[in-house]
């Protein structure tokens, strides 16, 4: 992995372009403790990406700062390997547009 990565973003905004993309549909079942070790669970059918959308309507301004920066990260993620930024000895075979 290279020692040194710097990534730089610029013009980020919406396209008003609407697109499709599958819908997922999966159980799900969180447990925890809490710091009294209380026993707790959440369990329920998520629906991707319609979750994201409910966070993004009705949650909160941290949610939504939350999953910004989830997105954020993962869309920095996808354009690094999309460059082979962290294959060995990798060089892009093509500058990268953001």
């Amino acid at each position: 992995m290279p020692r040194e990565v710097n990534v730089w973003t610029s013009d980020w905004r919406a396209t008003g372009e609407k697109v499709q993309v599958p819908q997922y549909r999966f159980g799900i079942r969180v447990e925890w403790r809490t710091n009294k070790n209380v026993a707790k669970q959440h369990q329920r059918v998520a629906l991707f990406p319609d979750d994201l959308l409910e966070l993004v309507r009705d949650g909160d301004a941290d949610d939504r700062e939350w999953l910004e920066e989830r997105l954020r990260e993962l869309l920095l993620d996808v354009q690094r390997r999309l460059a082979k930024v962290d294959k060995e000895d990798a060089v892009a075979e093509k500058p990268v547009k953001l």
